[in-house]
């Protein structure tokens, strides 16, 4: 199918498929193609069966069986052979609903990890894993947007192979392990993830300069009142200084100097806080930082730069997950070879990558119960500031994760 014909069917009143919207031109050597084709069916099927937890492993293995799911899965084996890469514009619902595509392709993953594991065939259930990392770490350098799902991915799939772990043998443990080691080795995208976002604000702003509006045109989006919010402070200050920009074009000229300005700060201390993510994990600033910027400025500041700080978060505990997945993995083979629990992780010999914790670069929380048979495994979390004169805390993570109380 064509462009033109892309564009008849809009035109036409024709719904587009998210395939379509995302990759108008198919090249049929891009693995992301067959992966958005097999995720996109599968949304509508996997309502049916309520894939999240209690579901009988009957009921599971019925979706398993379902011809829209083994064809997903062929696509994913096709796509998975080729160059991975999603294009990359501006935040759009085509991509929202293209990562929406994906979680369900993780959820039909994760269901096949299940059943893998309840048949016995636990070394497919690890290779499931193999594949999820390959294509996730692609996805994680779209955007932030698109790191933060591939997280989500991982987490859906890798969760039911840590629960299961019990019934993985030690070659199954000692490959996992492998697996996560090999995947924290290469190179962590959410950094490219971050120079894209930076990338894409600096020539946002510099369009501004040509067509200075469009930065009206955004307040007034964000900031615009609607059936379910009402006309907000915000909303107000944004059209009086709006008004006042569009008459002074040397105020307008200082507003775009110091937006330029603050992206370059911004994305600096996001590079500075993923190299280091021991200190405090706060991007606000402080109080008096826009004592001598134009007001305007907090304003667009505030519409754009709304989830890094989450994003650093997600990305950093990323690596805590990875590596307690393969702490896990060791734990059991270590149990399968000594019929017992390790007394501290060194006992593990592993890899000071897999054991030291980013968020303190100290090693991982490991303790095992008196009676031998349970052990508790978690990062000590990232430091986050207090409020009202509260001292500094931390919330542990465990995998898989569960909510901070």
């Amino acid at each position: 199918m064509s462009v033109q014909d892309l564009t008849d069917d809009a035109v036409a009143g024709k719904k587009l498929s998210v395939f379509q919207k995302i990759f108008p031109e198919p090249t049929g050597t891009n693995g992301f193609e067959e992966i958005i084709r097999a995720g996109e069916p599968l949304r509508d099927v996997e309502r049916e069966y309520s894939l999240v937890g209690g579901v009988p492993l009957s009921k599971k293995r019925e979706y398993l069986a379902l011809p829209v799911c083994q064809d997903a899965l062929r696509l994913l084996r096709i796509g998975l052979a080729k160059p991975l890469f999603l294009p990359r514009t501006s935040y759009t619902t085509d991509h929202y609903e293209a990562y929406a595509c994906l979680r369900a392709l993780a959820r039909l993953l994760a269901t096949s990890v299940y059943v893998a594991c309840a048949d016995g065939r636990t070394d497919n259930a690890v290779r499931i894993a193999g594949d999820v990392l390959t294509f996730t770490h692609a996805l994680q350098g779209v955007s932030y947007i698109g790191s933060l799902t591939a997280i989500s991915v991982e987490a859906i799939v890798l969760k039911p192979l840590v629960q299961l772990r019990d019934s993985l043998s030690v070659a199954d443990c000692r490959r996992l392990t492998r697996l996560m080691e090999q995947s924290l080795a290469k190179p962590d995208q959410a950094y490219r993830a971050f120079s894209v976002e930076r990338g894409y604000l600096l020539g946002m702003v510099a369009a501004w300069r040509e067509k200075w509006d469009g930065m009206f045109d955004v307040l007034e989006q964000l900031y615009a009142p609607s059936e379910d919010v009402p006309e907000t402070p915000q909303y107000r200050e944004s059209l009086r200084y709006a008004a006042l920009v569009r008459e002074d074009p040397t105020v307008r000229e200082r507003v775009l100097n110091e937006m330029l300005e603050l992206i370059t700060q911004h994305f600096d201390c996001v590079d500075a806080m993923m190299r280091d993510p021991t200190g405090r994990l706060v991007l606000m600033p402080p109080p008096n930082a826009d004592a001598n910027r134009h007001p305007m400025v907090p304003l667009l500041r505030n519409a754009f730069f709304v989830v890094e700080e989450t994003a650093v978060r997600k990305s950093v505990q990323r690596r805590v997950s990875l590596q307690l997945v393969a702490i896990h993995a060791a734990i059991r083979a270590f149990r399968w070879e000594n019929d017992r629990l390790p007394k501290t992780l060194d006992e593990l010999e592993l890899r000071a990558s897999l054991v030291t914790d980013p968020f303190t670069a100290k090693s991982i929380l490991y303790d095992p119960e008196a009676t031998g048979t349970g052990y508790a495994l978690a990062s000590a979390g990232a430091l986050f500031p207090g409020a009202n004169g509260k001292p500094d805390f931390r919330e542990r993570i465990t995998f898989p994760w569960t909510k901070p109380k």
